[in-house]
C-alpha cells in the first residue's frame, strides 16, 4: 500500500511539472494515473476538477469535486461543486451542497447569494429577494447582485424597482456584453408594460424573451398552450411555417441563407429557403454582411444555440419548431419558435432511421429529405386562409414590436 501511494503521489507531482510546462493531456494523463494508484489523492482530484471546469466539462468537473468532498469536504470543494451544480441546474444537489457549506460558515455571504439565486431559478422570488436585500450592505459594488435582485423584482410584478436595480447595475458593469445583457432587461421592462396581463406561450414568449411564437394547427396563431409529445404531420409543420413566412414578408425579420443544424432540419430548412426565395447555405459559404436562419428542429436545452453563434461568421436568426423544455435562467432561447412541447416526432424520421439501418447510400439519405421537403411545400401550398393571418402580423408589427431579432 505504501509504494502504491508513493507511486501515486510520484505520478501527480509528473502532472504538476508538465502541467506548468503547457503540456496539459500528459499532465491530465498522469494525474489519472495517479488516481488509478490512489483513488483518495485529494490533489490530483483537485487538478483534474479545475482542468475540467476549464475546458467547460461541467457534469465531469462536478464529479470531480464531488470525489474531493468526499475525502474532505472544505470550502473550495463545497463552493466549487456548489458552482458546478447550479450551472448544471442541478438544484436541488447544489441546495444541499451550499447547506453543508453553510454549516461549515454560517451566514457566508458566498452561500446566501447562491442560494438566492436557486430560490429565483425554481420560482420563489419573493423568497430570493429578500435574501438579496440581506446581501446589498455587502455586495452594494457588485453588478450581478443588482441585476439579480431586478429580476426578482420583474417576477413579483415591481417594474419600477427593478428599473432602478437594473439601472445600479450597469453603472457598475465594465464589460460590454455585461451592459447589453442588462440593457436587454431594461428593454424587457418595457415590453411588460405593454400587457395588463401575460395571457399564454405567446404573450411569455414576447414579453420575456423578445421572441417570437408561432403556435401551430389546432390554434389561432394568437393564445397556445404548451402540448405534449406527439407526432407531427406535414399540414401541422406546413401551418407553423407560413405564419413564419408570412411575418417574413410583413418584414418582422429577415434572412439572406438559410443553415439547417442538423440533418433531422433539413426538410425544414429546405423548404423555408424554397418559400423565401433565399439559398440553404453552410457556415463556410456565409459572410460576415449575411444574416443567417439556422433552422433546428427542437431545441432541449440552453447549450445548443449558443455553439451555433461559435460557428456562423454573420448575424443569425434561430428558428425552432419546438422548445422541447422549460428555460432556466441564463438559457439562450431561439428567435422564432413553433411551440412548446416534448420531444417531436417527425414525418421523415422513422424513413431515415430504417435507411441508415440498412446502409443506404448518401444519394439514398437525401432522396428521403428532398421527399419531405416536397412534402411540406405541397402541404403550404393546401393550407385554407387562417381567419386570424392579419391579427398575427398586427401582434409583431403593431402591439408588440420590441423583438430580440437581429434584422
Amino acid at each position: 500500500m505504501a509504494d502504491k501511494t508513493q507511486q501515486a503521489y510520484a505520478h501527480y507531482q509528473r502532472g504538476v511539472i508538465l502541467e506548468q510546462a503547457g503540456r496539459i493531456a500528459e499532465a491530465v494523463e498522469e494525474y489519472r494515473q495517479a488516481l488509478q494508484e490512489n483513488p483518495r489523492l485529494r490533489d490530483a482530484h483537485i487538478a483534474l476538477a479545475k482542468y475540467y471546469r476549464r475546458n467547460a466539462l461541467l457534469a465531469k468537473a462536478a464529479e470531480a469535486w464531488a470525489a474531493v468532498v468526499a475525502i474532505h469536504p472544505d470550502y473550495e470543494a463545497l463552493s466549487s461543486l456548489a458552482s458546478a451544480q447550479i450551472e448544471l441546474k442541478r438544484f436541488a444537489e447544489a441546495r444541499a451542497t451550499l447547506q453543508q457549506l453553510l454549516r461549515l460558515l454560517p451566514d457566508d455571504a458566498f452561500v446566501i447569494y447562491e442560494l438566492a439565486f436557486i430560490d429565483y431559478a425554481e420560482g420563489r422570488f419573493a423568497e430570493a429577494l429578500a435574501q438579496l436585500i440581506e446581501l446589498r450592505p455587502i455586495y452594494n459594488d457588485e453588478w450581478q447582485l443588482h441585476h439579480l435582485i431586478g429580476n426578482c423584482q420583474v417576477r413579483l410584478g415591481l417594474y419600477d424597482a427593478a428599473q432602478a436595480s437594473f439601472g445600479r447595475a450597469m453603472l457598475l458593469a465594465s464589460n460590454d456584453e455585461h451592459i447589453e445583457e442588462l440593457q436587454s432587461s431594461v428593454t424587457m421592462i418595457e415590453r411588460l408594460r405593454e400587457f395588463a396581463s401575460l395571457s399564454g406561450r405567446k404573450d411569455w414568449a414576447y414579453a420575456e424573451h423578445g421572441m417570437i411564437y408561432l403556435g401551430s394547427a389546432g390554434d389561432d396563431g394568437l393564445q397556445a398552450a404548451p402540448t405534449e409529445s406527439k407526432s407531427w404531420t406535414y399540414p401541422e409543420i406546413a401551418t407553423t411555417l407560413r405564419r413564419m413566412i408570412r411575418l417574413a414578408q410583413a418584414g418582422v425579420w429577415r434572412c439572406s441563407a438559410v443553415l439547417p443544424v442538423n440533418r433531422s432540419a433539413d426538410p425544414l430548412a429546405r423548404a423555408l429557403a424554397r418559400a423565401l426565395s433565399q439559398p440553404v447555405r453552410q457556415p463556410r459559404q456565409l459572410s460576415s454582411g449575411d444574416i443567417a436562419l439556422a433552422v433546428v428542429s427542437a431545441v432541449s436545452d440552453g447549450a445548443t444555440l449558443p455553439t451555433i453563434h461559435e460557428y456562423v461568421p454573420c448575424a443569425v436568426v434561430t428558428f425552432a419548431l419546438v422548445l422541447s423544455h422549460q428555460p432556466a435562467p441564463g438559457d439562450t432561447l431561439p428567435d422564432i419558435v413553433g411551440v412548446q412541447a416534448g420531444t417531436p416526432r417527425l414525418p421523415w424520421e422513422h424513413a431515415m432511421a430504417r435507411a441508415i439501418q440498412a446502409g443506404a447510400t448518401p444519394a439514398e439519405l437525401d432522396a428521403i429529405l428532398q421527399d419531405a421537403t416536397d412534402q411540406i411545400t405541397l402541404a403550404l401550398a393546401a393550407l385554407p386562409a387562417e381567419p386570424s393571418e392579419a391579427a398575427q402580423i398586427e401582434y409583431y408589427t403593431v402591439h408588440h414590436r420590441r423583438l430580440e431579432i437581429p434584422r
